[in-house]
């Protein structure tokens, strides 16, 4: 039944993408997505005939919240596939990913192994001859930014395109790597960090990671007073000048943290 679905309309498919890790009511998405409300009004109308989209409007119509239904989540997930066997060709070349999508800020991204798993650089210009040696950017010139949508990262079997167990990760010039890209692929959803509001590639553009370092972090995560981690998978170090909320589950966490925040600071906690 979902392969019969094809998602044409532009607004229906940034809502249902926008559904896929939020929900909210009409005027929520409006705002959030910048799309007028009678046409997001519209478009949640036809997702819900669909049963892409179900609506909570146990307590009335007015403000109810909209969310992705198990069926719109599969009718995403062929469409992601569906890209996969258009864009994918199989090719002796070496290269870190592939586009599958770029639109506005969001980005379809397949890897053939280890995937980014956070903030990750992304060449400008992916055409170049030379993608690796690109080492001389201030983080705008050369390389722009994405961060991995969170939990997003899902691993298929090339010959069956059914979903699987994410493999280990592997090294380059092994036969079990080797193995690995003709046997399995990774999807990943991303975002482009702000200021970039667009990677213009049309989708099948092979690139490959370019190089960087302490210089090249986004301004925003490296202009701060105070470090408080490094980027996941990297030694690039995370410094923040401005408020910051962040849920910590762990005691050890929350410790290490109001740690390296409390000099010259005042510090109010709720002890357990």
């Amino acid at each position: 039944m979902s392969k019969s679905i094809r998602i044409r309309s532009r607004y229906q498919r940034r809502i249902l993408n926008w559904l896929l890790d939020n929900s909210g009511s009409v005027s929520e998405i409006s705002m959030t997505l910048n799309i007028r409300t009678p046409h997001a009004s519209l478009a949640l109308s036809e997702l819900r005939k669909k049963n892409l989209v179900h609506r909570d409007d146990l307590h009335g119509i007015r403000g109810a919240v909209h969310n992705i239904t198990e069926f719109g989540r599969k009718v995403l997930e062929e469409d992601r596939l569906r890209l996969y066997k258009r864009y994918v060709a199989k090719t002796e070349q070496e290269y870190d990913g592939i586009v599958l999508q770029s639109k506005d800020h969001e980005l379809l991204l397949c890897y053939h192994k280890n995937p980014p798993n956070s903030l990750f650089p992304l060449p400008i210009d992916p055409f170049s001859e030379n993608i690796d040696s690109i080492n001389d950017s201030s983080g705008t010139d050369g390389v722009i930014w994405a961060s991995v949508v969170p939990e997003s990262i899902k691993w298929y079997s090339a010959e069956s395109l059914e979903q699987i167990t994410p493999p280990n990760e592997l090294g380059m010039g092994t036969l079990d790597a080797w193995l690995q890209t003709t046997d399995s692929f990774a999807l990943v959803r991303a975002v482009l960090f702000k200021p970039t509001n667009q990677w213009n590639v049309p989708p099948g553009t092979k690139f490959n990671t370019p190089k960087y370092n302490q210089s090249e972090v986004p301004e925003i995560l490296s202009s701060g007073d105070h470090n408080i981690g490094k980027i996941v998978g990297t030694d690039l170090v995370v410094s923040w000048n401005t408020r910051l909320h962040a849920h910590l589950t762990s005691e050890i966490d929350i410790n290490l943290l109001i740690n390296s925040f409390s000099n010259n600071a005042y510090v109010l906690r709720k002890n357990p």
